[in-house]
């Protein structure tokens, strides 16, 4: 009853099996596709740049968030790197002059959040004063 049935199975697998047919496909080749808020490559900070931190600092201390816990005017802005999420967000790099490291988010020119990183161990050859 089930002859017919069984012979075709074993029929297809010993077919499936025994082929030594090498099968060549094509490489697919990746299509590299920028994401949306990607963050760009860190740069040395620029004048403007320096001003948009300076502003929002300023706003940063009106709020009185002590995040920092430090002097916040004696800093040295490592780099920036940008983002685009429908605005332009900017991440920089701070090190205070006690040698601690921040990433500090600026949105809309006001700060989001400040996170305590590491400081890279390679540092931009940045000019002081830009």
């Amino acid at each position: 009853m089930y002859f017919l049935q069984i012979t075709f199975i074993i029929a297809s697998l010993s077919c499936i099996l025994g082929s030594d047919e090498t099968v060549y496909e094509e490489v697919i080749k990746p299509i590299i596709v920028p994401k949306l808020g990607a963050r760009g490559k860190p740069r040395c900070p620029r004048e403007t740049d320096i001003e948009r931190y300076q502003e929002a600092l300023i706003r940063w201390s009106a709020y009185d968030h002590d995040v920092f816990g430090l002097d916040q005017s004696n800093y040295t802005i490592l780099d920036v790197a940008s983002q685009i999420v429908g605005w332009i967000r900017y991440y920089y790099t701070i090190q205070l002059d006690t040698g601690l490291c921040y990433e500090v988010l600026l949105n809309d020119q006001s700060i989001d959040f400040v996170d305590n990183v590491e400081c890279p161990e390679f540092v931009m050859d940045c000019p002081e004063a830009i």
